[in-house]
């Protein structure tokens, strides 16, 4: 009965995480699929698959320029968060301070508003200061989205690194800039990396803020997805999932090629 009990256990276990990838995987092996149909509908026809659809996207200038909209938003978003991020990480890790606690607080808050909620407030700031939407607009917002995540990564990188090998430094005579450039940055290259990519996967799939912000002149691609969705059922819709779907695994490899999911997902 003991010696049953185990492999139970670990067949349960296995057809638990089994289901989950399934539940997780299925919906966008289905748009996937659907992507190769060869009609204006959104059926899945595996006898007579076509690249019709992503013929149709890069003829699609509408769909070409959020394509591209959202890859300069993430650009700029996943730049802005690391800059933005990466000293503010390094001031409450490394610097005991008053209200340090409610600093760090105050810089997590965009996680736990809902974007939707953030995007309507930054609209009505916008608005009330006469700017319109555009690629520099929306990838402010991104950059409050994502910019605590930077913080969270390389705080959790930077924690983990030795402080007495920057001090060892400027006691040989290296001054705080260039111990930071010189023994600290390096240290903690894996948070910078991860923070940065996380911030570019999240910025390229933002639509509950973007939405609020984007124009009829600039349009990400989640904001086209889900306008074509909302009036018509052309199947293009599928293939411009799966080339986001593309740009974001693409980003994840790079993350595992550089310093590992798994010590990614550590922080």
């Amino acid at each position: 009965m003991n010696s049953r009990t185990p492999s139970v256990s670990r067949l349960l276990f296995r057809l638990i995480v089994g289901s989950v990838y399934v539940l997780l995987v299925a919906p966008v092996l289905v748009v996937v699929l659907v992507s190769f149909n060869p009609v204006e509908s959104l059926t899945v026809r595996l006898s007579e698959p076509s690249l019709r659809w992503y013929q149709e996207f890069f003829r699609n200038s509408t769909f070409n320029g959020a394509f591209v909209t959202s890859l300069q938003v993430a650009s700029l978003s996943a730049l802005g968060s690391t800059v933005l991020g990466l000293p503010a990480a390094y001031g409450i890790v490394r610097f005991r301070f008053p209200l340090r606690n409610s600093l760090q607080l105050l810089f997590l808050a965009p996680v736990i508003v809902p974007t939707v909620i953030l995007g309507v407030a930054l609209l009505m700031i916008y608005f009330s200061i006469g700017l319109r939407g555009s690629i520099l607009t929306v990838a402010i917002a991104h950059i409050v989205i994502t910019t605590p995540y930077v913080i969270r990564t390389v705080s959790a990188s930077l924690t983990g690194t030795d402080p007495q090998m920057e001090e060892a430094a400027m006691g040989l005579g290296a001054g705080r800039l260039r111990t930071f450039w010189s023994i600290t940055l390096p240290l903690m290259r894996s948070g910078v990396i991860a923070g940065a990519l996380f911030s570019f996967v999240l910025s390229f799939g933002e639509l509950n803020a973007t939405i609020f912000l984007t124009s009829p002149q600039v349009t990400t691609l989640p904001v086209q997805i889900f306008a074509e969705l909302a009036f018509t059922t052309n199947p293009v819709v599928a293939a411009a999932s799966v080339l986001q779907v593309l740009v974001i695994v693409v980003a994840v490899l790079l993350m595992e090629y550089t310093i590992g999911i798994t010590r990614a997902a550590r922080f």
